[in-house]
């Protein structure tokens, strides 16, 4: 178990040494921290050399990236994840364009060799910020500052809280480049890993309703890593929480939800997710949680909030601005 952290990295596709600084710390923590290799497939870009990518075109990549996972199921369930780098969704603004990142995350059971994933598990979905921060003309630099950026991983998951920053966007909301994105093999009922499948969730504008002014942890994914049907992806996410805000404290410690995935049925709850009450801590605080008979280390996201699932055949979710999401940070 491990973290990361840093403090200089800029969210912005367009310049190429912004990008390769980001994407550079996405390689660094799962290779470092996290026991990912490098695959040998060729056509891939190592991050430090990824043009930037300055278009008003959306969803364009610069280069990508292929890990393999390395834990104790990587003989009988493999593990191979594709990360492109780039550009993603963008928005007409005044006077031209707004521009953000975009990360495509792909997961497989192997490669051709070539940069191409087999035995497909998961395609093709971005990962990019609720809303852009900033409107006008991308030669202006918009998102040349700095932001924090936290990461934890051990050899069977790893997450991510990016880009954490202050300044306001065109409507006043600051922070809404933060992005998110959690990974980890599936537990047993003892909180051990097991390889039956991996539990994903990610920020993503388009799963609770369009951009809006906040980031929300807003999309759930459970994988089955055998053969075999695979369940939907969810929009919003599955927890148990209080309804009141701000929440009683009982006994000095607070309420803390944890988020389930659905496998038809809730599987038992990962360890890289908690949710709380957005009074209860300051904002990029940090507390520790006993959970299956550890403790751990919890890091909060400030700006970052979830969207709920919602019952119902339009798989829809709605924001819940009185939550918080909080990263596992040892």
């Amino acid at each position: 178990m491990a973290t990361m952290f840093a403090y200089d990295l800029k969210p912005d596709p367009t310049i190429a040494a912004n990008m390769q600084r980001w994407a550079g710390w996405i390689e660094s923590v799962l290779t470092t921290i996290g026991g990912w290799t490098v695959t040998a497939d060729t056509g891939q870009t190592p991050p430090a050399s990824l043009a930037g990518v300055n278009s008003a075109t959306p969803n364009l990549k610069a280069g990508f990236r292929i890990y393999q996972m390395h834990d104790e199921f990587t003989d009988d369930f493999p593990i191979y994840m594709k990360l492109e780098f780039g550009n993603g969704a963008f928005t007409g603004g005044s006077p031209t364009w707004c521009y953000d990142i975009g990360i495509t995350v792909s997961i497989g059971r192997s490669t051709d060799g070539a940069g191409q994933l087999s035995g497909i598990l998961w395609t093709g979905i971005e990962v990019i910020p609720q809303y852009p921060t900033l409107s006008g003309n991308n030669s202006n630099n918009l998102y040349d500052f700095e932001s924090r950026n936290y990461a934890s991983a051990d050899n069977s998951r790893f997450v991510l809280g990016m880009f954490i920053e202050d300044a306001a966007n065109q409507y006043g909301t600051a922070g809404s480049l933060a992005i998110c994105f959690s990974l980890e093999r599936s537990r047993d009922i003892t909180g051990a890993y097991t390889g039956d499948g991996l539990q994903i969730s990610y920020t993503h504008p388009y799963m609770n309703g369009g951009y809006g002014a906040v980031p929300a942890l807003s999309a759930t994914k459970y994988i089955i890593c055998a053969d075999g049907g695979q369940p939907p992806m969810e929009k919003g996410l599955q927890y148990i929480y209080p309804g009141r805000s701000p929440v009683a404290v009982y006994d000095g410690r607070i309420p803390v939800g944890l988020h389930y995935h659905s496998r038809g049925l809730a599987t038992q709850p990962g360890t890289n997710i908690a949710i709380i009450g957005a009074n209860e801590l300051l904002g990029e605080s940090q507390f520790t949680m006993s959970l299956y008979g550890q403790d751990h280390v919890y890091q909060h996201l400030k700006y970052i909030n979830t969207a709920r699932t919602i019952a119902g055949a339009s798989n829809t979710a709605l924001t819940d601005a009185g939550a918080r999401v909080c990263m596992r940070y040892d």
